[in-house]
């Protein structure tokens, strides 16, 4: 039923495009613990923590949606690439089409905050929302490790939740 955007994520560059449920992204306090604790983004950009929803809220959106498409990426254009097909979803009468990138938002050198210039283009990344990625991830048998280096072959993952 959704072929069509899964192979539109596919051409945009996504190595995989999984129809999945949204009861199976697991959502957890810790991941934006580790954000909050690990990261020196935290606070300072409009999609990470504290600004993004807290993950029992996520959960409630989650549970809120009967289908969703995990992707992933093997670049760094996550957040682009699940934009465009969202917007194209939501353009075909899915209203309730939403999306979730990979890490924090790299289009400006510091963050606007609420003055951003792609306030429609820019997306919340999964982890900053509370979704334990890895686990979400491998419960679908897909690749998801912690790398060794920054500079290491990664697999960079995105959600998009359909209604």
């Amino acid at each position: 039923m959704f072929e069509k955007y899964t192979e539109k994520l596919k051409e945009l560059g996504a190595a995989e495009a999984v129809v999945i449920s949204p009861a199976d992204v697991v959502t957890a306090p810790w991941v934006q613990y580790r954000c909050r604790f690990g990261c020196d983004k935290y606070g300072h950009y409009r999609c990470c923590p504290p600004n993004t929803p807290t993950w029992k809220e996520t959960r409630e959106i989650l549970d809120s949606y009967k289908t969703a498409i995990l992707v992933r990426d093997p670049g760094w254009e996550t957040g682009r690439i699940v934009g465009e097909v969202s917007k194209m979803l939501f353009f075909d009468g899915y209203y309730k089409a939403m999306a979730f990138g990979a890490g924090f938002c790299t289009r400006c050198k510091e963050c606007l905050m609420d003055a951003c210039p792609d306030k429609m283009g820019v997306f919340p990344s999964m982890e900053a929302c509370g979704m334990d990625v890895y686990a979400t991830a491998r419960k679908q048998n897909l690749p998801c490790e912690v790398l060794p280096e920054i500079a290491a072959p990664h697999n960079a993952y995105g959600l998009i939740l359909i209604e």
